[in-house]
């Protein structure tokens, strides 16, 4: 398991070590799939914030209704 900021950090360097191992260098292909999910993550997290608020409108909504029995 590789830590992601490292890689983010020093992407050389994480190659570089896959280099003295024989294998190709895979930090772009890393670091574009962790910018798809933290775009992915920052989408879901603007949906939920729009979710909840809404939520919050119809419960404050709920409150200032008459009654209806």
């Amino acid at each position: 398991m590789h830590d992601l900021k490292s890689i983010r950090d020093n992407p050389d360097g994480f190659d570089a070590g896959l280099a003295r191992r024989g294998l190709e260098p895979k930090a772009a292909a890393i670091l574009e799939l962790d910018a798809r999910r933290r775009a992915a993550q920052t989408a879901f997290q603007e949906l939920q914030a729009r979710r909840n608020e809404a939520s919050k409108q119809i419960w404050t909504t709920t409150l200032s209704a008459p009654s209806l029995a």
